[in-house]
């Protein structure tokens, strides 16, 4: 299985206290440029102009989430409709992005992502919104450790991709961060 082959944790200097400045030296001219997802914004046709106007800027873009949901679903829903293959070409390289509360959701997503050709999927842990949090989706999986580290063991055990992940710095506080890199960082 592959899996995440690395984590960058840059030193962060705080210099008030809700502001983090991170050390540019630590980025080299090799590491990828990223187009982070934004429900509603970063979109397929978005993706596409972005790729037209500046070709070659932005190595790939991490698609808006498609939110898991319990129920029978196939690779040709239309939850998928922004990262169908067919609809990409002659645009950016996507990597889905999976927003879901249960490993098992996630497990069984990104098999049908797989089906599809992706060979790397993103999982966000990262959502703050209300509704995300509230159905133990997002931000909200970095409330309890042990059970994100149960999340994690079971996902990186049953899936035949890469798999990164978004997160936050922590759910109730900026000093999470040490936990989740020390839990994130068993997995690689």
């Amino acid at each position: 299985m592959s899996g995440i082959s690395s984590v960058l944790l840059p030193a962060a200097n705080v210099s008030l206290e809700n502001t983090i400045t991170y050390n540019p030296s630590l980025f080299a001219f090799d590491d990828k440029l990223i187009l982070a997802p934004m429900q509603g914004l970063t979109s397929l046709f978005f993706r596409k102009a972005y790729h037209e106007c500046f070709p070659g800027c932005i190595d790939y873009a991490i698609s808006p989430f498609i939110s898991v949901t319990d129920g029978l679903i196939t690779s040709k829903s239309r939850k998928f409709r922004d990262v169908f293959p067919f609809e990409n070409k002659n645009s950016l390289e996507v990597v889905p992005q999976l927003l879901g509360s249960t490993s098992q959701g996630i497990i069984s997503y990104g098999a049908i992502l797989q089906e599809l050709g992706y060979r790397q999927f993103n999982i966000n842990c990262a959502c703050p919104a209300k509704c995300a949090i509230k159905h133990g989706r997002g931000s909200a999986l970095l409330k309890d450790l042990k059970r994100f580290d149960g999340f994690l063991n079971d996902i990186f055990k049953n899936v035949h991709q890469a798999v990164s992940i978004k997160i936050r710095i922590g759910f109730d506080s900026k000093a999470d961060i040490a936990s989740l890199a020390d839990l994130i960082n068993a997995y690689l």
